[in-house]
């Protein structure tokens, strides 16, 4: 996806094409594998809320704002209150689907897992426009007390 904050992309002699993902917010659980898809622009809140409709002892270790957008929060690493226990939210990412800059949609097969583990935390906008992740869901008890000192 190309960015331009300063107004400068419309004197760029160079094709490019600019994606609109902003539907991409589908979120499907499988409870028996215990994995989800999340098409790239849900949120962290859209995640959270969809688990929490679907089970009681799951959860996803993300980040504590339910607004960040999921695209960029894994591919920053997501770093979370659940972290120390399962990891940052990159570690439980085990597929993506993604097209890459000659328009073909790539699944984990094609995608390969040295690419897979550089879009885990590495900036997933340099290597194609990543549609959606397929995340471990984790076990939480039904009753989390959290507290601060």
């Amino acid at each position: 996806m190309t960015r331009d904050y300063e107004g400068l992309s419309y004197l760029c002699k160079t094709p490019f094409v600019i994606s609109n993902l902003v539907d991409l917010r589908l979120i499907s659980i499988d409870l028996e594998e215990e994995t989800t898809w999340v098409l790239s622009k849900a949120t962290v809140g859209d995640l959270y809320y969809t688990i929490a409709q679907n089970s009681r002892i799951h959860g996803f270790p993300a980040g504590i704002c339910q607004c960040v957008g999921i695209d960029g929060h894994f591919s920053g690493g997501g770093i979370g209150t659940m972290t120390r226990q399962y990891g940052l939210a990159a570690e439980n990412i085990t597929a993506t689907n993604l097209i890459d800059a000659d328009a073909r949609i790539l699944n984990l097969e094609a995608v390969g897992e040295d690419l897979l583990l550089a879009i885990r935390g590495g900036g997933g906008a340099s290597f194609g426009i990543i549609v959606a992740w397929k995340i471990k869901l984790v076990w939480v008890p039904p009753v989390v007390t959290v507290f601060t000192i």
